[in-house]
């Protein structure tokens, strides 16, 4: 910074004694301002962040721009609803394997809610909540999509005594390019802390979205726990509102994931899911290859 100084006072300097020693040579009219304004240039030009960055921060504008937008969504807290419909006594603890260690699976881990005012009671919300109590014109969007398109807000007083009539919709999948049909507000069902203060509805606008799940790594479907990993699809990719609606009790996960027909946009989904841990063992065998090359040489 300092070096940035003295070569600008340097200039001044070369500059003003080029003046008295050439009359023809002029002089700025300010010359204490356009030292201060290459003092701040010079600044600008080596500075880690420029000026016009700086000035987008400042006026809340974006930093960059992307094709989609992503919705952070702690897939376990799903998954462990889904499948408490089938705990007999104490749930049992049980681990994933993947390539960054075992994951426990436990169906006993509480969902993380909000705790909120309800009038003259307070009522816990949670994205669970949200999802198995949606509106009955939803009823046939799996979490996958629900979780991309819905959009809860709260109800305008002057729409509080509206009644909205509730029509369950044909069975459906939604694929890639599909638009919503209705994208009307709704009602959560009965069951929901807010039923009657909010509204949910689907918006084409956020085609675009794509989840992100966090909470953990996804399991992996060519190893570790196959039951697992059959829960988290039929979660994610089929319409329900209990784990009954995934699958009987007669059947295993394992039984309901292979008859279940999910979409061909659902599968290259679940395929690209997989492609992390394909990354991960394709670089654990390049490097093995090479180990047992080098290896090779020097005997």
């Amino acid at each position: 910074m300092f070096d940035l100084i003295r070569i600008q006072l340097q200039r001044s300097d070369s500059l003003h004694e080029e003046a008295r020693q050439n009359p023809e040579v002029s002089l700025p009219t300010n010359p204490g301002r356009k030292l201060i304004t290459g003092i701040i240039n010079s600044f600008t030009a080596k500075s880690e962040i420029g000026g016009p960055m700086a000035a987008s921060y400042l006026l809340d504008l974006p930093d960059h721009y992307k094709s989609h937008a992503f919705q952070t969504v702690y897939w376990r807290s799903f998954v462990t609803e889904a499948m408490s419909a089938f705990q007999l006594g104490e749930p049992t603890l049980g681990t994933v394997s993947n390539t960054d260690g075992p994951v426990d699976r436990s169906t006993s881990t509480q969902d993380k809610v909000i705790i909120a005012r309800r009038q003259l009671q307070w009522v816990a919300l949670s994205p669970v909540k949200d999802y198995i109590y949606r509106p009955l014109e939803h009823e046939n969007y799996c979490l996958y999509d629900w979780i991309r398109l819905a959009t809860k807000s709260k109800r305008k007083p002057s729409n509080k005594e509206h009644k909205i009539e509730t029509t369950i919709p044909a069975a459906f999948k939604l694929d890639r390019n599909s638009s919503v049909q209705d994208e009307s507000f709704h009602k959560f069902t009965e069951a929901h802390p807010q039923h009657g203060t909010h509204t949910v509805r689907l918006e084409n606008g956020r085609i675009d979205t794509v989840p992100n799940f966090v909470g953990g790594t996804l399991p992996r479907r060519d190893r570790g726990d196959r039951d697992y990993y059959c829960a988290t699809m039929l979660t994610l990719f089929k319409p329900w509102r209990t784990g009954l609606d995934l699958k009987s009790l007669d059947s295993t996960w394992d039984e309901a994931y292979e008859t279940y027909q999910f979409t061909a946009r659902q599968e290259s989904i679940m395929d690209n899911f997989n492609l992390r841990y394909e990354c991960l063992d394709a670089r654990d065998d390049f490097s093995k290859q090479r180990k047992a090359e080098e290896e090779h040489k020097h005997m």
